[in-house]
């Protein structure tokens, strides 16, 4: 009954329960739902969202994220993208130079919301298009996106993983299809 924004609640439900039932009046938007047993242990919570790119999460309210992460209060942020942006994203100096940018943005948003926090960032994986003539080929824009992400890791503090190497560079996307690893 206030005014818009994020807001939390805690609520103890008896051991074993099985069904939480939520009833609102008027508009809503539910963001998440925690559940935890308070049995300690690792605690994973996802901001996965299909079609996620850089852009899209700084386009998110920044305060409510901000809020969001400080009472989740991680001990360990990371982040998985790139693979979205490669379709759009062309190879060159400035479209690769306003990417890092915009990436860096959104890792200094992470930093400043949980400074607390141990940061991963993990590059995209090599991905690959079919050409004309049915040949897998990697989008060439994948190493220089694993590069912009890489220089804004080491620049926020941040461990850096490259799956782009890991599963071995250009070209294995082809290989690991061939193999029935990638589809």
């Amino acid at each position: 009954a206030g005014e818009p924004g994020i807001d939390f609640a805690r609520l103890e439900l008896p051991r074993g329960s099985q069904w939480l039932r939520l009833k609102a009046q008027g508009p809503v938007k539910l963001h998440g739902v925690v559940l935890e047993s308070g049995d300690g242990g690792i605690i994973w919570d996802a901001l996965g969202v299909p079609g996620t790119t850089a852009e899209s999460v700084l386009q998110a309210n920044r305060g409510d994220l901000v809020a969001g992460l400080k009472r989740r209060d991680p001990e360990l942020i990371v982040v998985l993208l790139g693979l979205n942006e490669s379709h759009h994203l062309n190879t060159d100096a400035e479209s690769l130079s306003a990417y890092q940018r915009r990436f860096g943005e959104l890792i200094g948003t992470l930093r400043e919301a949980t400074p607390q926090a141990d940061c991963l960032v993990a590059g995209p994986m090599d991905s690959g298009a079919r050409s004309t003539s049915g040949a897998i080929r990697s989008r060439p824009v994948m190493r220089g996106i694993g590069e912009a992400q890489r220089a804004v890791a080491l620049e926020h503090g941040c461990g850096f993983f490259s799956l782009y190497e890991s599963m071995g560079g250009e070209g294995s996307i082809k290989t690991w299809f061939e193999a029935g690893l990638a589809f």
